[in-house]
């Protein structure tokens, strides 16, 4: 009964979720969950209060009425919100639309290097047999992984970075 909590229908697996904005320099700036495998992302987006946050820290106020200036670019798991960009979807996506999918395709890629760059630098988080949800704290192995990537990410130039040139 409990495993269905944590089941995830489109992985196919049994997992926690994780929520993660990656900076240009390879820092998980925001990382929000363990939550159940079966959540969607948007329900973890709503749920994880990055709304308020992107309110106070992504718009500038110069001299007159806000202007959002900063978006993040989410994947196909999102919907187009204030400061959310999403990838053009349907059958018949514009030339212009598909060249800019393209693009913004291959610099997501760079925030599945960072949470690659967790589990590679910390192999036992993506080690099923050992991770047993109930019985230790595979959320909070998770967490630390992440805090101890981005201080390793301050010390050494990673992929993203790299890619970023920064």
């Amino acid at each position: 009964r409990h495993q269905r909590l944590v089941y995830s229908g489109h992985k196919r697996v049994h997992c926690l979720k994780y929520q993660g904005v990656m900076t240009p320099c390879g820092i998980i700036a925001n990382l929000f969950g363990p939550m159940e495998g079966r959540r969607h992302d948007m329900a973890m987006l709503e749920q994880s209060g990055l709304h308020n946050q992107m309110e106070q820290h992504m718009c500038r106020q110069p001299n007159g009425p806000r202007q959002h200036d900063y978006v993040l670019f989410g994947d196909q798991g999102y919907s187009l919100e204030r400061f959310i960009q999403v990838p053009f979807r349907g059958a018949h996506v514009q030339p212009d639309d598909a060249d800019f999918n393209r693009t913004m395709s291959g610099l997501r890629v760079a925030v599945e290097w960072g949470f690659g760059r967790v589990q590679s630098l910390f192999a036992f988080c993506n080690y099923q047999k050992n991770l047993k949800l109930l019985l230790s704290s595979v959320g909070q192995y998770y967490r630390v992984a992440t805090l101890l990537t981005n201080c390793h990410s301050c010390l050494r130039r990673n992929q993203t970075r790299r890619k970023f040139n920064v």
